[in-house]
């Protein structure tokens, strides 16, 4: 945990890692949404990040695992190539983040949504889906109530969303 650790869509690895029992901790970056911040209308995956932030191109998930009825999973791909492909992610995602800190550390206000915002909210969400992937739809559908009509009608014609939390 007191390791620091850069990422590239950290909230889906400490998903599956999660799915196997471990407990991600210590990431205080993630490529993916530093270029969400600083470059909503763009692609953000680590392929179009790479090639577009430090002019090269990786290997691809699809060269690797092929893709429509012929994909594998990566279970089955041979372990020196999968080592190649996870070391040049490594690399590539550590290459990314040099690249897009500093402009986040430029300006103060892109800086804020990113530390402030996306890393919490990305953090939150991991934990979410965690939550729902653990728990059966029943179990869902006895806790989840909608917000009452007279609630969503008043909050619509004030303007405004209203986040509704029943008592229970």
């Amino acid at each position: 945990e007191t390791a620091h650790k850069v990422g590239q869509h950290i909230k889906y690895d400490k998903h599956v890692l999660a799915n196997h029992g471990i407990a991600a901790r210590g990431f205080v970056h993630d490529t993916l949404l530093q270029s969400y911040v600083l470059e909503a209308h763009l692609n953000h995956s680590l392929e179009k990040l790479a090639e577009r932030h430090l002019g090269r191109k990786g290997l691809s998930y699809e060269d690797l695992c092929g893709k429509g009825a012929h994909q594998i999973t990566f279970s089955q791909v041979d372990v020196n190539k999968a080592a190649e492909y996870s070391g040049e992610d490594s690399e590539m995602t550590l290459g990314v983040h040099r690249v897009l800190w500093p402009q986040l550390g430029a300006d103060a206000k892109q800086r804020f949504i990113y530390e402030a915002i996306e890393m919490p909210v990305s953090d939150l969400l991991q934990r979410i889906e965690d939550f729902l992937d653990h728990h059966s739809p029943p179990f869902i559908a006895k806790v989840y109530r909608p917000a009452p009509a007279e609630v969503v009608k008043s909050s619509t014609a004030a303007g405004r969303v209203e986040i509704w939390f029943p008592k229970y």
